[in-house]
């Protein structure tokens, strides 16, 4: 082996081990960054007629695990789905008020039933029928109230879902245009490893709004489907 061949592995190592160096120093300097991932770097043997040549350098990997990724997507699709029930429910039952309120509906339908029974013992009173009268209208005007508020609210949800399906329409857009920025930086050897971390930004964001489920494509970036098994993103290709 010439002195050059040996000079060559020498420089090959120190260069490896100054890009992991540059690595490790990112990961780091994000150890705190909020949606940062820890990047790997690849480190390959370098041979020359089966000779050992030094090393070479590879692709910068995420550390990341696809299957952990899809729990917790599906955990923040749950989330967000118990989430939206809550509030929604919430707003409903609000509308009925606390049951130890004098104003609330069922106190009302139970004032109804109270002044009918006292109007059967004396059947004669006038103040006993306009009492029953008045009761049934502030009966009325609660339900009709309440029935209105939840109009109201079924056309916040239905606002809520437009926007959310936009919102969707948008993240898949920005998860397929970044698949194939991914797949380009595979190809010719680039660091793909920020455009992995937005596009797992993006798909975090998307489990919020949708149940999805994430698989590798083979070249770095992601496939996309619903948990019914609909394609909503393929390699570079974004279903309509």
């Amino acid at each position: 082996m010439s002195l050059s061949t040996i000079l060559n592995i020498g420089v090959s190592g120190l260069m490896t081990a100054q890009n992991q160096l540059s690595i490790v120093s990112d990961n780091i300097s994000n150890l705190n960054t909020p949606g940062y991932i820890r990047k790997k770097l690849e480190q390959n043997a370098a041979t020359v007629n089966g000779v050992g040549a030094g090393v070479t350098t590879g692709q910068v990997n995420l550390s990341t695990s696809t299957y952990l990724q899809s729990a917790s997507l599906k955990a923040n699709s749950a989330s967000s789905q118990a989430q939206a029930y809550y509030e929604l429910l919430d707003q409903i039952q609000g509308q009925f008020g606390d049951i130890s309120e004098a104003g609330n509906v069922f106190n009302l339908g139970d004032e109804i039933f109270t002044t009918f029974a006292k109007a059967a013992e004396s059947p004669q009173s006038t103040a006993s029928r306009q009492e029953i009268v008045t009761n049934l209208e502030n009966f009325l005007d609660e339900t009709t109230r309440i029935a209105d508020q939840i109009q109201t609210i079924r056309k916040d949800a239905d606002l809520r879902i437009s926007s959310g399906v936009k919102s969707v329409n948008d993240l898949l857009k920005n998860i397929s245009q970044l698949n194939g920025v991914i797949s380009q930086a595979y190809v010719t050897g680039g660091d793909a490893s920020g455009a992995q971390t937005t596009q797992s930004q993006y798909m975090d964001e998307l489990s919020k709004l949708i149940d999805v489920g994430v698989s590798s494509n083979g070249t770095g970036g992601v496939t996309l489907r619903t948990q019914s098994g609909f394609n909503l993103v393929t390699k570079d290709f974004m279903r309509p």
